[in-house]
């Protein structure tokens, strides 16, 4: 049989004729599809491109097409085994408050450019731009897995319009803030009738003091740093090998958020602190142990949020001023960022030292403090230019 055909089905009601195009899929023997239209010019053109898009291996099923939204919301987190618990239940959030309310019965064919847009914009007079950002970037990525089944040709949010959303502001600590910190969370706290504040006075916690200066000085993430073993710190060279993190939701150990590895170098000052830190006995004896481990079980990890708020924050308020009262933990790692592009260091380097996929991001998030990096190479060169040299090592006179 030929591989498309186009047949005269008889009249409608209204007297116009019928005509229905067919073809056979070649990537699904057996499977045939058809429509039909009002007009054979419809038709042919319509067949063509479907012979088309076979031949050069974009051919999309005309009857996957037909497919509920809220059956390929299950086929997307379906293919999602490995993300994270708090991804997954993020999406799972978005999916269900957002978009099965919107497009769930609509078939995905449907879903058109246009249709996107005009969602998002409605949606961006009801909420915050980062989550419109947020609901489009889980759309965006089911709709995804539909162009990789080969449901639909393209992806319809490619293109859309999105609301501008606010750069997150970004606070920075300077070496004597640094130290003003980690002193004030390792005193012994007085009691207080404050919610999450001690009712008895807390001993002093000098392991919280070496958490706080590693934070800042390694550039390490939370889950990266409370995922720590006693192997992965060589005092011998000065470095740490980050090979997992921490799953604060589940308190189980999986792989960095790159899902990659990478070493770290220490500064001599906290090469010194890390090594009195590690030569308490239940450390020395265990390999496998945990660097910063739970205070009531050492063999436990550390339930991070709880000592945010029990010791972080409060240490905050207590030692730094005001304008930095909403410094979070891991304002720490940007504070690592900062230091280093202030000693002039590569952004590549950076990149690596922090664990960024790309050097993009690294240059998206920090970008705007290497202003001065910047003008110092303007600086050199424009040395250079006012003070060249003959072949005698002479200086000779600039030409302006």
């Amino acid at each position: 049989m030929a591989q498309g055909q186009i047949r005269n089905r008889g009249k409608r009601r209204d007297g116009s004729t019928k005509w229905e195009a067919r073809y056979w899929d070649r990537t699904q023997p057996g499977l045939r599809h058809q429509k039909v239209f009002r007009t054979k010019q419809q038709a042919q053109d319509w067949l063509l491109a479907q012979m088309h898009s076979q031949l050069n291996g974009t051919h999309t099923s005309p009857s996957q097409g037909n497919t509920p939204f809220q059956v390929l919301a299950e086929t997307f987190l379906q293919s999602l085994p490995h993300i994270e618990p708090r991804t997954r239940s993020g999406y799972e959030q978005i999916l269900r408050t957002h978009l099965l309310p919107e497009f769930g019965h609509v078939p995905i064919r449907e879903i058109t450019p246009a249709r996107v847009q005009h969602f998002v914009s409605c949606l961006s007079q009801r909420r915050e731009p980062g989550t419109v950002r947020n609901v489009y970037a889980c759309l965006h990525n089911a709709l995804n897995t539909a162009v990789r089944l080969r449901m639909i040709p393209t992806n319809p949010c490619v293109g859309i319009r999105l609301p501008r959303s606010q750069r997150e502001e970004m606070l920075f600590l300077n070496p004597a803030e640094i130290q003003l910190l980690a002193t004030a969370i390792a005193e012994p706290r007085p009691p207080s009738d404050k919610k999450h504040a001690p009712k008895t006075p807390t001993p002093p916690r000098p392991s919280d003091r070496v958490l706080v200066l590693t934070a800042a000085y390694t550039g390490l993430r939370a889950g990266e740093l409370l995922a720590l073993r006693r192997q992965d710190v060589d005092l011998l060279h000065g470095r740490i090998f980050v090979r997992r993190s921490l799953k604060k939701e589940t308190l189980t150990f999986g792989p960095t958020k790159t899902h990659t590895n990478r070493t770290v170098s220490l500064p001599k000052f906290l090469r010194e602190l890390l090594e009195t830190h590690l030569s308490s006995p239940h450390l020395l004896a265990d390999p496998d142990a945990l660097v910063f481990p739970s205070v009531t079980d050492p063999a436990k990890p550390m339930r991070h949020d709880l000592w945010y708020r029990r010791h972080f924050k409060p240490a905050v308020r207590r030692a730094l001023p005001s304008r930095l009262h909403g410094l979070r933990f891991h304002d720490l790692r940007h504070t690592c960022a900062s230091l280093l592009i202030a000693q002039g260091v590569h952004a590549k380097a950076i990149q690596e030292r922090l664990g960024h996929s790309s050097i993009s991001i690294t240059m998206d998030r920090y970008g705007h403090l290497m202003e001065s990096a910047y003008q110092s190479v303007a600086d050199a060169l424009d040395a250079a230019f006012l003070a060249p040299r003959d072949e005698t090592g002479q200086n000779v006179t600039a030409i302006r």
